[in-house]
């Protein structure tokens, strides 16, 4: 979205790429905004407008905008299952394992006796596509699920959650 310019026809919406520093087209509009579709996701995408002025058949452009810089939401993983578990007396131990996600820059884990995660959850945060998890009580149910999160210039981006794994 952006503001109207003063006598202008239309707006043209270009993705910048830092790399080559340079501009292309990504659509044209006559309205104040313009949705960009087919974007991966856990990437970070930079664009601007520039507005222009029909004039007898020719176009006359401005400067380019500012440049906005937008990420998109990781996926979720998939995959989590458990790849080990064993009982040693009172303790278990069980090994989750899961899908790398495109982008992400970690992955939180998190595991509770209720379904619902309404209470008594645990998270563990890594980098590995894999966690080892001990001290869980034998003979109980555990539930997991996961997310992925991408951290950009200190904000962090959340992937929807995973199915839950019993």
């Amino acid at each position: 979205k952006w503001k109207k310019a003063s006598g202008a026809t239309g707006y043209v919406v270009y993705k910048y790429n830092p790399n080559t520093k340079k501009y292309s087209k990504a659509g044209t509009t006559k309205n104040l905004n313009y949705k960009v579709s087919k974007l991966s996701s856990g990437t970070t995408y930079y664009y601007a407008v520039r507005s222009y002025k029909t004039v007898k058949g020719k176009n006359y452009y401005s400067a380019y905008s500012a440049r906005l810089r937008t990420t998109t939401l990781p996926a979720a993983p998939k995959g989590l299952k458990y790849t080990a578990a064993s009982t040693t007396g009172a303790s278990s131990t069980v090994t989750m394992a899961w899908g790398k996600v495109s982008g992400a820059t970690g992955y939180k884990l998190q595991y509770s006796t209720v379904k619902a995660f309404t209470s008594s959850v645990k998270t563990i945060s890594t980098t590995s596509l894999s966690r080892k998890i001990t001290s869980l009580k034998a003979g109980t149910t555990y539930y997991f699920r996961i997310y992925a999160y991408r951290v950009v210039n200190n904000k962090t981006y959340t992937s929807p959650v995973s199915a839950v794994v019993s």
